[in-house]
This record gives structure tokens, sequence and C-alpha cells, in this order.
């Protein structure tokens, strides 16, 4: 699973979104449409993304993998 770094924290925590017991960001479906770096999979068009700052830059994120949307 994935470890979030600092920045990545910070943008999760800044924008209410929340980290469950297994490292997976969990938002609204709310959130998800309100945030502006939200979008879908080129390769899998009903998989949705999220590009969120890390310590490394721009960080490309995917439904399923990383992040669940409920509600």
């Amino acid at each position: 699973m994935k470890h979030w770094d600092s920045i990545e924290q910070h943008c999760i925590f800044d924008h209410g979104w929340q980290i469950d017991k297994d490292e997976m960001l969990v938002l609204t479906r709310q959130q998800f449409n309100a945030y502006q770096y939200s979008g879908h999979s080129f390769r899998d068009p009903t998989v949705r993304t999220l590009m969120i700052p890390s310590v490394h830059g721009c960080c490309l994120i995917f439904e399923g993998k990383h992040f669940r949307i409920e509600g």
C-alpha cells in the first residue's frame, strides 16, 4: 500500500480527506468533484484519478489503488 509523505498528507488533510487503516485515501463524491485536479485515466476511463503534490513533485493517484470515493 501507499505510504503518504508529509506533503501529500498536508494536501490530504487540508482538503478534509481521510486516510483509512489500510493507508487508502477516502473522500466523498462531492470532495472529488470539487477538487480541481481530478479526472479519469486515459487507459481506462472508468477509473478516476487525482493529481496531488508530493516530495517528488506532482503525483497521479488512481481510484481503487490509492483512493476510494464514498457517498
